[in-house]
């Protein structure tokens, strides 16, 4: 995990956010998410969730990434 470590100081976070969902780390994308608020690193996560079945967390970060038109149709379900 200490060779991905440079990702986070570049401050690319859907880099990071991939490399953890990548190795199963969802605290930790999670924490990306949360701690950024980082539009493009929430919808990847959604999309993940989503393809997961985790409807309640894809909605959540749908709503961080102000993708709501994705979210609408996920609630809608």
């Amino acid at each position: 995990m200490a060779r991905f470590g440079a990702w986070v100081p570049a401050g690319n976070q859907l880099a990071t956010l991939r490399i953890y969902c990548a190795t199963g780390n969802w605290q930790a994308a999670e924490d990306v998410v949360s701690a950024t608020q980082d539009p493009a690193a929430a919808f990847h996560l959604a999309r993940l969730y989503e393809a997961q079945n985790k409807v309640e967390d894809a909605l959540r970060c749908y709503s961080i990434s102000k993708r709501y038109s994705h979210g609408a149709r996920l609630a809608k379900r």
